[in-house]
């Protein structure tokens, strides 16, 4: 049974819960053109429940296995539709709808990352997955602001509490980062604190702060 606020959605666009409940059942006809459009429209919507899962931070087996589906094609159908949201973002920038371009920006984020808005800020940074970055943002590293102060021996603990029991035996000090990247989890941490202030201080020169944010940092520390 669908939540209400999903039935709404659905109704709105002309989606019939029945129709969802005797497909699982019985399968699909598409015989005729109306039948095809509305076996599209419910499949549409289908996937707009599980694109909603993944940006809410649902794992992406566990959504597979929900919607009897594949990794690759949940990875496919993200990508796809984060590109058309950059897409509309850019359409709504020329035509002055500045509201509406921050809205889809952000979902464009959500969408390719599989995150939540508060953490569209910390997956800019390289390395950064959606599971990692949620670990940061509950440590109190709730931006790259406060990420480019961080100690990188902090920030390595933190990656390496994420890792399964499994493969902390089986690769010592390093992490599943390693494997991808050829870093080790220190270099990692290393790496995500600079990266972190770099992006800071992009913001900060595109908000015509001209400030050397090495230095800043550098001073405070000592």
């Amino acid at each position: 049974t669908l939540p209400a606020a999903y039935k709404r959605a659905g109704e709105n666009v002309g989606v019939q819960e029945r129709y969802l409940a005797g497909a699982c059942q019985n399968g699909v006809s598409t015989r005729t053109p109306q039948l095809r459009l509305k076996f599209q429209t419910h499949l549409r919507f289908f996937a707009a429940l599980a694109l909603l899962e993944s940006i809410e931070e649902v794992p992406i087996d566990q959504i597979a296995r929900k919607y009897v589906t594949n990794r690759g094609l949940l990875q496919s159908l993200q990508t796809a539709a984060s590109s058309y949201a950059g897409q509309v973002a850019v359409f709504c920038e020329r035509l002055g709808f500045r509201t509406l371009e921050l809205l889809l920006s952000d979902l464009q984020v959500r969408l390719f990352s599989g995150v939540q808005k508060e953490l569209c800020d910390l997956v800019r940074v390289q390395l950064l997955t959606g599971p990692l970055a949620r670990v940061l943002y509950n440590a109190g590293y709730t931006g790259v602001a406060k990420l480019s102060t961080a100690d990188p021996e902090t920030i390595r603990k933190l990656l390496h509490g994420v890792l399964p029991f499994k493969d902390k035996e089986e690769v010592g000090e390093r992490s599943w980062l390693d494997r991808r990247h050829g870093l080790t989890e220190l270099e990692a941490a290393c790496n995500i604190v600079e990266n972190a202030k770099e992006l800071l201080q992009e913001d900060l020169l595109q908000m015509n702060f001209k400030v050397d944010l090495g230095e800043v940092l550098g001073h405070n520390k000592s």
